[in-house]
């Protein structure tokens, strides 16, 4: 909106109210008497910004280059979602959608405050907001001096992250005493949306099945939901993998879930991921970083609270919907879909693979690095083939014996045939689903 100061604001102080790398903070009253704050870019910011960003880049593909050891941190990836996430922050456009999308979440929890944003006002540039006053969480004595219950506030604190962060998939990613403000009734009111993390579903059902592993100190579930995060069904190292988040987990060994460090091991069990050279997302270090500043702000106000007990409520939830019926039948049907599709196209495919070489257009050289790995992989792939076109003949076979029903009883064979297949189909679909393979 491109109108005069005095148009707009009733009162405007022009002494900064804070300072920051990108822009800096003022307040003021509205006409209409809000108290408002107003976050303003700092000029030619946009291009200083970019040039750091693309000498980070440069810098971070030589790193990679230099130390391929360390693609598992995937350097490049992180510098590319951190310059994904600053250029964001460089167009306060985008915050503003972020506070409305927060406050759309917490709007019937009343345990949670977020700020009203004044778009008619906001621009790429500048963005006007409802100012906030309260005490910051770093410090607890002055929240017991005002009446307020610190673990309580600890509590709607948690709930308010892993609600973001295990219900919605999308969070506040910094969330530091400074960007945290505490109203009466201990409720908790967050400011500065511009750094958000945004979770898949794969990185929420990790997340779901690491805390639940961890609370029954299950260092096989752990390891398993680390490897699907790391998009792996097969790992040659997975043994020793898991001996190692064994040991890891042995540390806790008779000690209390509530005294267990949930954030700080799986920073750990990262960096064994680290070691054995597995591609981590790279949100995956931003959600970390955001448990584990949710970790250290309920450990100052209530040294008592362990996040693991908090957490587990939100992580069966996910599981829960995990494995629903609609799920889970939703799941097969993609995996019938997909196989139907597969059986539909692939006499065409067959005939341009063999057209193609008839031809002379494929050409490829293989090297084998195992023969006897290469052997049964072969092996085991021509039996899942054979035993896919059996099962898939006396399934349509069985069809056509009911369909074109002749009168020598073939129709009673058919249904018979045509039970047995589908069992069989089903019992394949249940174990590619629940039965995880091992190479």
């Amino acid at each position: 909106m491109n109108a005069p100061i005095d148009e707009v604001f009733a009162e405007f102080d022009t002494t900064p109210l804070a300072a920051a790398s990108i822009g800096q903070v003022y307040q003021g009253r509205l006409r209409s008497g809000e108290e408002v704050v107003l976050k303003i870019q700092r000029p030619f910011i946009e291009n200083k910004i970019k040039l750091d960003i693309y000498l980070m880049k440069f810098i971070a593909r030589k790193f990679a280059k230099s130390y391929p050891e360390l693609a598992a941190i995937n350097i490049v990836g992180l510098i590319d979602e951190f310059s994904e996430t600053i250029v964001k922050e460089l167009d306060y456009t985008f915050e503003a959608s972020n506070i409305l999308r927060f406050a759309m979440m917490f709007k019937d929890d009343p345990t949670v405050h977020i700020p009203a944003v004044y778009t008619k006002y906001s621009s790429k540039k500048l963005i006007v907001m409802e100012k906030v006053e309260g005490i910051t969480p770093d410090t607890p004595q002055a929240l017991r001096d005002a009446g307020l219950d610190t673990h309580q506030i600890a509590v709607n604190g948690a709930n308010a992250l892993l609600t973001m962060i295990l219900r919605h998939g999308f969070f506040h990613a910094d969330p530091h005493p400074g960007n945290i403000f505490i109203l009466p009734g201990n409720v908790v009111a967050f400011i500065d949306f511009g750094m958000v993390g945004a979770l898949t579903p794969r990185d929420m059902n990790f997340l779901a099945d690491f805390a639940i592993g961890f609370a029954r100190r299950d260092s096989d579930l752990m390891s398993r939901a680390l490897l699907v995060l790391c998009g792996k069904k097969f790992f040659e190292h997975e043994e020793e993998m898991k001996f190692e988040i064994h040991q890891l987990m042995m540390q806790y060994a008779g000690i209390p879930l509530e005294l267990m460090n949930f954030a700080g091991t799986m920073q750990k069990c990262v960096d064994v991921i680290v070691k054995y050279q597995l591609q981590i997302p790279s949100g995956i270090f931003m959600l970390i970083k955001a448990l584990a500043t949710l970790e250290k702000f309920a450990g100052t106000l209530a040294p008592d609270l362990s996040l693991t007990p908090v957490i587990l409520p939100y992580a069966k939830e996910v599981v829960k919907v995990k494995y629903s019926p609609r799920k889970v039948a939703a799941q097969l049907y993609d995996t019938l879909a997909g196989y139907m599709n597969f059986i539909r196209n692939f006499p065409n495919d067959m005939s341009e693979i063999l057209y193609k070489l008839k031809e002379g257009k494929i050409k490829h050289d293989i090297h084998l690095a195992d023969d006897d790995l290469f052997v049964r992989t072969v092996r085991q792939a021509s039996r899942r083939v054979a035993y896919t076109l059996i099962v898939l003949g006396m399934f349509v076979g069985s069809i056509l014996m009911i369909a074109f029903e002749q009168p020598y009883g073939t129709s009673r064979y058919g249904h018979f045939l045509l039970v047995v297949a589908s069992l069989l189909i089903l019992f394949q679909l249940l174990k590619w689903l629940f039965v995880p393979e091992k190479k």
